[in-house]
């Protein structure tokens, strides 16, 4: 464990005007440490106390803002000569630490995964190396973890959504979660719970689908629930129990649209569009005789 790592152990979550902070990037992000006026060191001429223990620091005229820990931690003084390297060093440092508590910040508000946070902090203009040390941290920590991460995101898929363990998988790669992981976490959604779910989907579907005729609802229901995650082996017991009195279904079906249709249509174009409505809905069409299209 790293001497910074064991600093770190110490830092509470950020507080609310953690935001209103100016850490000054400008300064130690674009310039080179080594320049022609200063030499290769310089002096702490200055410190001045900011909010949330951050100080800003003055090297000869130039300024930077770091955290208390990191001052005490490099036993930086008044007059004190400081190297390039010794510099760089502790402005390196305070980009992690500004990193790893933008992480923690946003690990404090809900459950995340590692790829999560390094599309945040790359967002954040943060690169690779001080990202990596940041999280890391957190991870020995135990604030970090891709495993747990799998675990609580399959149990709200299962408690909150009717999406099957294929869709589930699938989210969780494009996070780049282990497979290892993602198998461990799916073990809970069993084979039982799964069947629940396809059943409550098949029963909402058939509530709202009173005018299909059997096999339009099958062939919607295993698009739908395929979708949705659900393997045919799941799936395929409850289509086949999908049974609508489709003979019922497709009258109701014609004299409503007869009366619809006909204010607007008559002869050949009204039982041209009468034909079409009713083929969308999977009914057998080629039966239909002159007297049905009769009020």
């Amino acid at each position: 464990m790293s001497s910074v790592e064991s600093d770190y152990k110490k830092i509470s979550f950020v507080r609310s005007n953690y935001r209103k902070i100016s850490f000054v990037r400008s300064d130690y992000r674009k310039k080179s440490f080594v320049r022609s006026k200063v030499g290769d060191n310089m002096k702490v001429d200055k410190y001045r106390m900011l909010k949330n223990d951050m100080y800003e620091i003055t090297f000869e005229g130039h300024r930077y803002i770091v955290h208390s820990d990191l001052i005490l931690k490099s036993k930086l003084l008044l007059r004190d000569d400081v190297t390039k390297e010794t510099l760089e060093k502790l402005v390196f440092e305070n980009q992690v630490y500004e990193a790893y508590n933008i992480a923690l910040r946003q690990l404090s508000t809900k459950v995340r995964c590692y790829k999560e946070l390094h599309d945040t902090l790359t967002k954040r203009g943060y690169n690779g190396g001080k990202i990596k040390e940041a999280l890391d941290i957190l991870i020995k920590q135990g604030y970090l973890s891709d495993r747990d991460y799998a675990k609580y995101y399959v149990h709200d898929q299962i408690a909150l959504t009717n999406n099957g363990p294929w869709k589930i998988r699938k989210k969780l790669e494009e996070n780049e979660i282990a497979d290892k992981y993602i198998d461990e976490a799916l073990q809970v959604f069993t084979e039982d719970i799964q069947k629940e779910k396809v059943k409550k989907v098949i029963a909402q579907l058939v509530k709202t689908n009173r005018t299909k005729s059997t096999y339009a609802l099958k062939q919607k229901a295993i698009v739908y629930l395929i979708n949705l995650g659900y393997s045919k082996e799941i799936i395929n017991p409850f289509i086949v129990r999908i049974d609508f009195d489709d003979e019922k279904i497709f009258r109701r079906e014609l004299a409503k649209l007869k009366r619809t249709l006909s204010k607007k249509y008559q002869g050949e174009e009204l039982q041209r569009r009468i034909r079409q409505k009713l083929y969308a809905k999977g009914f057998n069409v080629s039966n239909l005789k002159e007297e049905d299209f009769v009020e």
